[in-house]
């Protein structure tokens, strides 16, 4: 069994890529063996750091190559509609999060103009304007 996932240091970040190619290349050929194709197109690859640290990765060769194919490490990975970001903070969440909560608000704002006072005033959670 091989791990997609290793911890090391920077010092030892050739061998930590050598042994994720050669994982990916045994999950290619477990895949093959069953007659599955991995899908490129949909094949992502993220390496986690400090900011100093994958500021040190930037001239590593940090991409995979498998079958023809080479996956270009990105800097962020959606998983089960979890954002990650390389460095693990929660900035491209909030940013999401907000950038859906401002959609939602220009759409009320546009509703509000529609439906009149009557309807904008109840506050109390009612569909029924006051009396």
């Amino acid at each position: 069994m091989c791990p997609l996932l290793l911890a090391s240091s920077i010092d030892d970040i050739n061998i930590v890529h050598a042994r994720v190619r050669d994982c990916t290349n045994v999950v290619e050929h477990w895949c093959k063996s069953r007659r599955l194709q991995l899908n490129d197109d949909e094949t992502e690859a993220i390496w986690f750091g400090s900011r100093s640290n994958m500021i040190k990765l930037s001239d590593v060769d940090r991409s995979l190559t498998f079958s023809s194919a080479t996956i270009q490490p990105t800097s962020v990975v959606r998983d089960l509609g979890i954002l990650l970001d390389e460095e693990l903070s929660v900035k491209q969440r909030v940013n999401k999060v907000a950038a859906t909560c401002f959609y939602q608000l220009r759409r009320l704002r546009q509703i509000r103009r529609r439906v009149g006072q009557d309807v904008t005033l109840a506050g109390d959670g009612s569909c029924h304007p006051p009396a």
